[in-house]
């Protein structure tokens, strides 16, 4: 999986726009499963996100939530931490054996 973060809301989108446009550029893939498209989660400044989706479009499998740093004197860690958290369990524990057995 990709995080992708940059500038507080309200600031400048060029960086992280960039950054979308050299990830589609590069065309990294999954490494569990050839039917997954890489999971990306965008966590930067709220003003991009359309021109973020725009770029990634249907590249990869996208989720948007709220920036990291909305505002320069407070970081939002939480929703970040949670999509990391729940794609790691569905796309790398789900590979493990035994893990559906013991989810049951």
């Amino acid at each position: 999986m990709i995080l992708i973060s940059g500038g507080v809301d309200g600031g400048t989108t060029k960086h992280v726009i960039e950054l979308a446009e050299l990830l589609k550029a590069a065309r990294p893939r999954p490494r569990l499963g050839s039917s997954y498209k890489l999971p990306v989660i965008y966590a930067g400044n709220k003003e991009a996100r359309d021109e973020i989706k725009k770029v990634l479009g249907d590249e990869v499998d996208l989720l948007v939530v709220d920036n990291l740093r909305p505002v320069l004197e407070r970081e939002n860690l939480g929703p970040a931490r949670d999509a990391i958290h729940d794609l790691f369990m569905e796309h790398v524990m789900a590979q493990a054996p035994g893990y559906k057995k013991l989810m049951s």
